[in-house]
């Protein structure tokens, strides 16, 4: 953060470029380093137990935007900009990463409402919400949601979500989907376990097709092409053998993978959507002040990355108990 132009307290000197600042852990009061170490406190120590917050009362010039930063609308309404120095951030920042404001409230009053980019409006209503709320709740991801929510408008009614398919059921507790995702983890932890005999027995013929061909080999170097023939004959008959128990692996390693997979993929975005909107419809219902609404949105919606890997665990340490207790 920069304080060129603010007064030091102490000796009442602007700080200027180069200057060596302290800054109250408190309060955020700057000081010369030098007027710090002499009185050994912060000038506004008194100030404390109020809940005091030095604020920046010279605001630097707004720096010339580059013409070639383009962006669609809805992708420049989706960064929020500082209410306290203009720093553009990434929606989701909680911080901003210039001067550390909130940006969005924790309590009532202070700092401003959420601002939003030139270009987006955030009262635009997008399958019963609007799209500031709904950029508010997703926090990462919130321009997709949106053009989500505007294909659907349009009639759009179903659209698929790769991160949902490659990691389901993860992806559920990963975006607090947590009582679709406790039941596709527990169907895709049940056709593991029923997967895993299956899984043994193809294991155990793969190794024998290996020892088949290492027999034929013996201590030479290749094989006639006689000798090649015979081989795979051996091994199309082991396979024929057990086709059964090949074909039931296949079967329920695709249901596992590709089917709970497309599942998810087709579904999740419906489930999300149903539950942001009941979640904003009920915060909005409950609350009028507009300050308040956006803090517990901002907090309601989100991800949990403890969800998601804790999930993760989970599955691990059923297998690991599994395996254990039938060894």
């Amino acid at each position: 953060m920069r304080y060129e132009g603010e007064v030091c307290p102490y000796c009442g000197n602007a700080f200027a470029e180069g200057d060596d600042v302290v800054v109250c852990p408190e309060c955020a009061t700057p000081h010369h380093r030098a007027c710090w170490f002499a009185h050994g406190h912060c000038a506004s120590e008194e100030k404390h137990g109020a809940d005091y917050v030095w604020h920046k009362t010279v605001v630097p010039p707004e720096p010339e935007q580059p013409e070639q930063a383009q962006r669609q609308p809805y992708e420049q309404g989706l960064d929020i900009v500082c209410p306290d120095c203009g720093k553009v951030s990434p929606n989701g920042t909680l911080r901003c990463p210039d001067c550390g404001a909130l940006l969005v409230p924790f309590a009532m009053g202070e700092p401003p409402i959420a601002q939003f980019r030139p270009g987006f409006d955030p009262d635009e209503e997008l399958h019963g919400m609007k799209s500031g709320d709904i950029a508010l709740y997703c926090r990462t991801g919130g321009a997709s949601y949106i053009n989500k929510c505007r294909k659907r408008e349009q009639g759009q009614r179903v659209t698929f979500n790769w991160a949902a398919f490659f990691f389901t059921p993860f992806w559920f507790f990963y975006r607090k989907l947590f009582r679709p995702g406790a039941i596709l983890l527990g169907v895709y932890a049940a056709l593991m376990l029923v997967t895993l005999p299956f899984a043994a027995n193809v294991d155990e013929i793969m190794q024998q097709s290996a020892a088949i061909y290492q027999e034929a080999l013996g201590e030479k170097e290749t094989l006639s092409a006689q000798e090649q023939e015979q081989t795979v004959q051996k091994v199309l008959a082991l396979y024929q053998q057990n086709r059964k128990e090949m074909a039931v692996f296949l079967a329920l390693s695709l249901t596992r993978i590709l089917g709970l997979g497309l599942l998810s993929g087709f579904t999740a975005d419906g489930f999300y959507l149903k539950k942001m909107k009941k979640d904003i419809e009920t915060v909005r219902k409950n609350n009028t002040d507009e300050r308040a609404v956006q803090t517990i949105l901002f907090r309601k919606g989100g991800v949990s990355l403890t969800g998601g890997f804790g999930a993760y665990l989970g599955y691990q340490l059923v297998f690991w108990l599994f395996d254990h207790f039938t060894q």
